[in-house]
C-alpha cells in the first residue's frame, strides 16, 4: 500500500544526503551541511587510516576492529539503499543503528590521522557544530513539519459534548497529551 510507505524514500542522491544529514544531526538545521561535511572529512581520514592498516599492519586484531566498524556502518545503510532501488525503504530513523559506527569511524580519523592538538581542535569544532544543531532543534516549536500545538488547539477549540479522539498509534497520543 503506497500510503503506508509514504514516509520512505527511494534510492537517490538526495535521499542518501538526507539520511546522512539525519545521522549527523544536521537535518533541517542552519549549518547542518557543515556538520555533514565535518563528519565526511573525519570519516575520509579514517578510511585512509584503515587502508593503511590493511596494507602495512600485521596485527589481525586491529584490521578486524576496523573491518567491524566499516561493516557496522556500511551494511545496514548499503542494504537499505539497495533495497530502496526496488521498493522505497530508506528511512533515516530506522538506520540509527549505524550512528555509533559513524561516530567511531569519525573518531578513528581524528585520533589516528591528525596529531593530538589537531585532533582535539577538530573534535571541539565537531562538538560545537553538533551543539549548535541540537540547540536549534530543541528551541524550535515544532519538529519535522509537525506542529502539535496548533493541531491540539484546532481540535480542542471545536470540541462538543460526546466527542472523542481516536489515535491509530500511541506515538500520536503522547505529543497530543503533552
Amino acid at each position: 500500500d503506497p500510503l503506508q510507505r509514504a514516509f520512505a524514500s527511494g534510492a537517490s542522491l538526495g535521499a542518501v544526503k538526507t539520511l546522512f544529514l539525519n545521522l549527523t544531526g544536521g537535518a533541517g538545521m542552519p549549518g547542518g551541511i557543515l556538520l555533514l561535511l565535518a563528519y565526511f572529512g573525519a570519516c575520509s581520514l579514517a578510511l585512509i587510516v584503515v587502508a593503511r592498516a590493511f596494507v602495512t599492519t600485521s596485527a589481525a586484531g586491529q584490521r578486524l576492529s576496523y573491518a567491524l566498524v566499516i561493516c557496522w556502518l556500511s551494511v545496514p545503510i548499503g542494504t537499505s539503499i539497495l533495497v530502496s532501488v526496488v521498493r522505497p525503504t530508506l528511512v533515516p530513523r530506522y538506520l540509527i543503528v549505524a550512528l555509533p559506527a559513524l561516530v567511531l569511524l569519525a573518531s578513528i580519523g581524528l585520533t589516528q590521522f591528525l596529531g593530538r592538538r589537531m585532533a582535539i581542535g577538530a573534535t571541539f569544532a565537531l562538538a560545537l557544530l553538533g551543539a549548535y544543531s541540537l540547540g536549534h532543534y530543541y528551541s524550535a516549536d515544532y519538529k519535522n513539519g509537525e506542529n502539535w500545538r496548533a493541531a491540539v488547539m484546532s481540535v480542542t477549540s471545536q470540541v462538543r459534548p460526546g466527542d472523542g479522539i481516536i489515535f491509530r498509534s500511541h506515538f500520536g497520543r503522547q505529543p497530543f497529551e503533552y
